[in-house]
């Protein structure tokens, strides 16, 4: 049995709207471009559990002159949620054809628990239940080569017969160097012709 096993972001998921993270800092009256510096300079500890809602954005918009309040972190989780909620419909499209040829797949995705509850249930994510796999949840984030063992022995496959879609160069390095197989995203057309090479689709 073959698995392919999905990452979200910028997968199955567009990439954030342009304007998202401006729209964040002026929701929180912060300065922009230290805001959005922050946002991503937090990030892996917000999604490997280390922050909470609450600290994660006390630190994204450390820039604005009054403190965070629970509230505020509340409406910026809600709206960063939003952001990375636009399925990339040929990638939906590509899933829908696995699914129908009753190729198993699973999902890894690094991100904090109030978004892995949001994505986990989106209507386009059906085809992943019981096989979501979020950083937050584990801990541990790509590209560790642990989370990638936990998955691979979580889904009682072996890592030769796992094939991981990812857009990011330094999570597909590590999965490759344990053996799973790899494909690096670009698009949906590409990504069908490398399954095809696989023999899955």
């Amino acid at each position: 049995m073959v698995w392919v096993l999905f990452d979200y972001g910028q997968v199955i998921s567009q990439t954030q709207p342009a304007d998202a993270m401006a729209g964040m800092a002026a929701a929180a009256a912060a300065d922009p471009d230290a805001f959005e510096l922050a946002y991503w300079q937090h990030r892996n500890a917000y999604d490997d559990a280390g922050h909470t809602q609450h600290s994660y954005w006390a630190a994204v918009a450390h820039s604005r002159d009054e403190p965070v309040d629970e509230a505020l972190a509340a409406a910026l989780d809600a709206l960063d949620i939003t952001s990375w909620l636009t399925p990339d419909a040929g990638t939906v499209a590509v899933i829908g054809e696995l699914e129908s040829r009753g190729v198993p797949l699973a999902l890894l995705s690094n991100a904090p628990q109030t978004h892995a509850r949001a994505i986990a249930g989106q209507d386009w994510m059906r085809p992943f239940a019981g096989h979501t796999f979020f950083s937050a949840d584990l801990g541990m984030i790509k590209p560790s080569p642990d989370i990638f063992r936990h998955v691979v022995a979580a889904l009682g496959a072996e890592p030769q017969d796992v094939i991981f879609v990812d857009d990011r160069g330094d999570n597909i390095a590590a999965a490759a160097a344990l053996g799973i197989r790899t494909i690096h995203f670009r698009n949906a057309d590409e990504l069908r012709q490398e399954l095809t090479s696989f023999g899955v689709l």
